[in-house]
């Protein structure tokens, strides 16, 4: 009988530790803690986003308009689907809008090693949508050009 209620003290204490620290994930910026889940399922669909693209302007000396995504442009960059270079593009935003020079000529040696010597301007942008809405028809909200850079410039 003791057996059984130490089982049940455990059990019990047990579920009340995953309980709190379910709710307890709540407070951290993820709103969880992984393995533990949260007890608020989906409650952190955004309704609205914003990142940065890059924007191909000028390729071969012409004007492009629209201008090319950089992920849309298979034959003029070398991974235009890398995440990696995705993070690259954050973080170029990130220095150009805190005017971190040092940083943003750094970052964007790192992006312009991936395009085709034929790509001479681009815009860096800062696009604001939302994800469902974009996926489903491609529209964006807003779009507002952070800087525009010529390829090899300082």
């Amino acid at each position: 009988m003791l057996r059984y209620r130490r089982l049940q003290i455990f059990v019990a204490a047990a579920l009340a530790l995953v309980m709190a620290i379910g709710l307890g994930g709540t407070l951290t910026p993820s709103h969880e803690i992984f393995p533990f889940a949260s007890w608020f399922l989906f409650s952190l669909v955004p309704g609205r986003r914003s990142e940065f693209e890059v924007i191909l302007r000028v390729i071969d000396n012409k004007p492009v308009e629209p201008g090319r995504p950089f992920r849309q442009a298979d034959f003029l960059v070398h991974h235009p689907h890398s995440i990696v270079i995705h993070e690259i593009i954050q973080k170029l935003g990130a220095a150009e809008e805190a005017r971190d020079a040092k940083t943003s000529r750094a970052l964007r040696r790192q992006i312009e090693g991936e395009f085709d010597p034929a790509i001479s301007r681009y815009d860096l942008v800062r696009v604001t949508y939302k994800p469902v809405e974009r996926w489903k028809t491609g529209r964006v909200q807003d779009t507002a050009v952070v800087r525009s850079f010529a390829t090899g410039e300082n």
